[in-house]
């Protein structure tokens, strides 16, 4: 019910909305479901779903462009977002109806709040905040935290919220990130983790208590005494329980923007997660049109590398990733019953042989020591998916990370799909 009654005062935004509608109605940006549609101009007599003959017509979608707004380039997301709306366009103008865009409110709410964040004044953006922010919020615990005054100083104990928190506040608020975090340099750049000089450690324990923390963000899983030493400083704490799903990275990424006095910040970010990710399925459904074509539909394997080879169940958010590409993961057809409350199996070299993929994407956190096991072992060679050179490689910390990255996750298992056309 609290949340419920809260959310109001994010949606607020809306009477600022109707201030900057007329301005964005009648503007150049291209908007959903705009006059344009009835441009003929754009229309083919015959559908031209071809994957390659169309993704030339489509924006570019890159890594490391995707990597850059998701760290918080709000010019970025904005620009990206309007380019993915104008891509569902040309798709429908190219007979692929089904594919999808964000609302025209969230359309609207995003590029709204995008210029608000670039040419708001601070202290107007501060105001803006205060207004939309929620007055208490409730965390995983069933705690309620007050938010009448504004927090400054924050102390992420989780990778989650530090990730979210490295996007949306200035790192001179941050006082500590946990220490694996800064060798996560494909996520998080060094000239970036430099500027926080402490790491959430047990040995800087006095340090933070000094960096005097307004709120610290932890899990139920924070050693008691962290959480006792903290409450004894009279540290509140906000707690984020396990994150299993694509909706609950965005919501734990709205209440912490709401905790940190971000919340405008934060609801762009999630807008723009929601449109990344529906501008991947959008050529996913491209991708799977060129595999109808080819009457070829690929048999995909997807595995976790550590010791040995897993493959991750429904519960995982990997698992709900490769559902969303409606390309078939091979491992789902062989789950026993015993297996469905674990989240990974073990697959042993006779699971494997028996599967025999034509696709194999690996997860990994070291490509070149696993590409070297997998050339090393004789049962690979014997696979379709090495005859055939079809083995890719994803980034293990990247497909774990419960947090805005996600979307890069989805676009590396995207990307390893795309090297399956012939």
């Amino acid at each position: 019910m609290v949340k419920k009654a809260t959310s109001a005062c994010l949606y607020g935004i809306t009477v600022l909305a109707i201030l900057g509608w007329w301005y964005l109605a009648f503007s150049q940006t291209s908007s959903p479901q705009s006059d344009a549609q009835s441009d003929i101009s754009l229309r083919k007599t015959s559908k031209d779903s071809s994957y390659s003959n169309l993704v030339q017509l489509l924006s570019p979608l890159r890594r490391d462009t995707l990597h850059k707004a998701l760290a918080g380039d709000r010019r970025l997301m904005r620009k990206m977002i309007i380019e993915w709306d104008v891509d569902a366009h040309i798709m429908e103008a190219h007979g692929i109806i089904s594919a999808k865009r964000l609302s025209r409110n969230s359309y609207t709410k995003a590029l709204l709040l995008a210029r608000q964040l670039e040419k708001t004044s601070d202290d107007q953006l501060i105001s803006l905040n205060n207004s939309a922010r929620y007055k208490i919020i409730v965390d995983d615990t069933n705690a309620t935290l007050n938010l009448n005054k504004p927090f400054h100083r924050f102390l992420p104990e989780t990778y989650v919220s530090a990730s979210f928190l490295l996007a949306l506040a200035d790192p001179k608020q941050i006082v500590a990130i946990p220490q694996g975090l800064r060798e996560q340099t494909q996520l998080f750049p060094t000239h970036l983790t430099k500027q926080i000089p402490l790491d959430v450690d047990r040995h800087n324990s006095e340090k933070l208590y000094m960096a005097r923390p307004d709120v610290a963000f932890v899990a139920h899983y924070s050693h008691p005494s962290t959480l006792q030493a903290l409450q004894n400083q009279g540290v509140p704490l906000f707690t984020l329980k396990n994150i299993n799903s694509i909706s609950e990275i965005m919501d734990a990424l709205i209440r912490i923007g709401h905790v940190i006095n971000k919340p405008l910040e934060a609801e762009l970010l999630k807008l723009f997660m929601e449109a990344a990710m529906i501008a991947i399925d959008n050529r996913m459904l491209s991708l799977n049109l060129c595999f109808q074509e080819l009457k070829a539909e690929p048999r995909i394997l997807f595995l976790n590398h550590y010791a040995q080879f897993y493959a991750p169940t429904h519960k995982t958010i990997t698992s709900q990733l490769l559902q969303r590409t409606h390309v078939p993961d091979l491992i789902g057809k062989v789950i026993k019953p015993a297996y469905q409350s674990d989240w990974m199996i073990p697959i042993p070299q006779e699971m494997l042989m028996h599967l025999n993929p034509d696709w194999i994407i690996v997860s990994t956190q070291n490509v070149e020591a696993t590409k070297k096991q997998i050339n090393s072992e004789s049962i690979f060679h014997s696979l379709t998916a090495k005859k055939n050179d079809c083995i890719f490689y994803v980034d293990e910390v990247v497909q774990q990370s419960p947090s805005q990255y996600i979307v890069l996750a989805y676009y590396d298992i995207f990307q390893a799909l795309t090297c399956a056309i012939p």
